[in-house]
């Protein structure tokens, strides 16, 4: 039984060959991460010209600021909606695609389409769509009844973006 593991003539070739790689996610990531935490320890000026290490203040601040922790949960909400969503939406498309029926190529072919709008046109026609003066889903949905107007109703405007984020 022969071995699997690969033998290189120079006991230094490895890591000549890992080298590159690991220089580059020093210089590009782990640098920039380390500064960055740097950073978020001190006070700084508006202008960079001094600085002050305030060890977890900032963060203490952070965390009893109500508007950020708003933003924070908000942005929970959002990734869980859109994680959940999604997937429950991937698998219920994948069951029906793998369900053999005529046309099944069509519909296949259709389930490509979302990748195959650009983003910036997708939220142009999201835009038109969900206006709230003239839009067409708002336009049928004011017939029955319902006031759909995400501009002024946060409800609405998370649903929208979660729809929408979901759908592409």
């Amino acid at each position: 039984m022969s071995s699997s593991r690969p033998v290189f003539r120079s006991r230094w070739l490895p890591y000549l060959l890992v080298a590159p790689q690991l220089v580059i996610t020093v210089i590009f990531f782990i640098w920039p991460a380390g500064e960055a935490l740097w950073y978020s320890l001190q006070s700084v000026d508006p202008f960079g010209f001094s600085s002050q290490f305030v060890g977890l203040e900032n963060f203490v601040a952070l965390f009893h600021d109500s508007y950020y922790l708003d933003a924070f949960w908000t942005t929970i909400k959002f990734s869980a909606l859109v994680t959940f969503s999604d997937l429950l939406v991937s698998l219920f498309f994948a069951a029906l695609v793998d369900y053999v029926v005529r046309g099944s190529r069509f519909y296949q072919t259709l389930m490509l389409l979302p990748y195959a709008v650009a983003p910036a046109v997708a939220a142009v026609l999201w835009i038109f769509l969900f206006n709230p003066g003239r839009g067409l889903i708002t336009h049928f949905l004011g017939e029955f009844g319902y006031d759909w107007n995400h501009a002024q109703n946060s409800g609405q405007a998370m649903f929208l973006v979660v729809f929408a984020s979901v759908w592409k």
